[in-house]
């Protein structure tokens, strides 16, 4: 998604979060650390996806769960969104 939307490694994470460094973003992107809600939130909204598109990323980068949600009924995908940034939240 970073690279789609023409944005370096330095250039996201001090966009997203001003503390976080590019080697910091590289390791999130190689899935070798986990980013805190708060990253995943300030990612999300400089990339300007939900937080949940940004989990559970394939080999070509597109998000197996927002794939899913895609397929869902408008209401029932709402309805997710909703749950998964209520639990994205509570776990910050």
């Amino acid at each position: 998604m970073r690279l789609e939307r023409g944005l370096s490694l330095a250039q996201l994470a001090y966009e997203s979060e001003p503390e976080m460094t590019r080697f910091h973003l590289s390791h999130i992107e190689r899935g070798t650390r986990l980013p805190s809600v708060r990253v995943l939130f300030g990612l999300a909204e400089r990339l300007e996806v939900e937080p949940f598109e940004l989990l559970l990323v394939d080999d070509a980068g597109r998000s197996q769960i927002a794939e899913m949600v895609r397929r869902l009924p408008g209401s029932r995908a709402d309805d997710l969104r909703r749950a998964l940034d209520r639990e994205l939240a509570r776990n910050a």
